[in-house]
């Protein structure tokens, strides 16, 4: 591998492990927003059976609890964070190591070899970008059909409460209202 190439090698990869940077910040934000959600609303689906005369609880209502204990338990073994802040060391190296390499004088193949051995090191000192990730490096339309599932993802996950609310507990809503 000559310099240009390894100069250029090293560009791409600071800026796939960049983006994937920024995917994971952004799933631990949409993780934690909808584990508080989720939480809230499931805290107020168990007021509002107790405050129904203290009837049981419904087996919907276990259900839609216990699913949102596996959702929690899934999205915190999932590790957004922790996986960002490794990448965040990553990428500071790997900027160390870009501007090294931009500043390497043409014709010193030893010291591209060591700088090629560096960079190697560098890759496998944090995970991997992913294939969306590629994606959005290279402008591909896959990644704008990925964000829209995901927006739809998203906005699923929001409504489900919702949705189960106006089916299973047609009385939830009237907890909240205001007696005059």
């Amino acid at each position: 591998m000559n310099e240009r190439e390894l100069k250029e090698e090293i560009e791409k990869t600071y800026e796939l492990r960049n983006i994937t940077y920024q995917r994971l910040r952004v799933q631990n934000f949409w993780t934690r927003i909808l584990e508080i959600y989720y939480s809230v609303f499931t805290a107020l689906l168990s007021v509002c059976s107790i405050m129904k005369n203290g009837e049981f609880i419904s087996q919907h209502s276990v259900c839609f609890t216990v699913a949102v204990a596996i959702l929690v338990c899934f999205a915190n073994a999932q590790n957004f964070s922790g996986r960002a802040h490794d990448l965040e060391a990553n990428l500071a190296d790997l900027l160390k190591l870009k501007n090294k390499a931009n500043s390497l004088k043409v014709g010193k193949k030893q010291i591209c070899v060591e700088l090629y051995k560096e960079y190697i090191k560098k890759c496998g000192d944090s995970e991997y970008h992913s294939i969306i990730d590629e994606y959005k490096y290279n402008g591909d339309w896959k990644y704008k059909f990925v964000v829209v599932l995901a927006a739809i993802f998203v906005i699923v996950l929001l409504l489900l409460p919702v949705v189960y609310v106006a089916i299973f507990h047609r009385g939830f809503y009237s907890v909240f209202r205001l007696y005059y």
